[in-house]
């Protein structure tokens, strides 16, 4: 079904990284708030957000018209099925905790969709088990588990 607040999310292509030190400061503002975050999930380098500009992956998040964060996808193929590894879903502190993330997602799989010929769209990508955040948001836009990892830090 459509998720709540669809309407209200625009996502664009970045232009620039005008918008990075913002981006930087979410991520010092979330890692203070959870001292977890940092082992599930990083911030991205500003070489690598150009890389995603350059390659056109790189959207900014808009809400009610308001800058509200930054996302970031790949093209890859994982176990045979091409789709989309998600980079990046970030949000300002304002609008998380609203439900807003489940929105984006799928306003992103509808973009996605239209820059695709492919007959089917997969989003991939890697959610740390202490993540019950994300782990909820993924499963409320229909993301399921099709295969999992085990990371052991040494």
């Amino acid at each position: 079904p459509k998720p709540e607040g669809l309407e209200r999310i625009r996502l664009e292509p970045a232009q620039d990284l005008d918008f990075y030190p913002r981006y930087v400061a979410m991520y010092q503002s979330l890692f203070a708030e959870r001292p977890w975050m940092p082992d599930v999930s990083r911030q991205e380098s500003f070489e690598d957000m150009r890389d995603y500009l350059t390659e056109d992956w790189l959207y900014e998040v808009f809400i009610d018209e308001t800058w509200a964060g930054v996302t970031a996808v790949s093209p890859g193929v994982e176990v045979g099925a091409k789709g989309y590894y998600m980079i990046e879903i970030a949000l300002e502190k304002t609008f998380r905790g609203q439900g807003l993330g489940v929105a984006l997602q799928r306003r992103l799989v509808m973009l996605l969709a239209e820059k695709t010929t492919a007959r089917s769209l997969a989003l991939f990508g890697t959610i740390g088990s202490i993540n019950t955040p994300m782990l909820k948001t993924a499963t409320r836009v229909g993301r399921i588990d099709v295969g999992g990892y085990y990371w052991v830090k040494f």
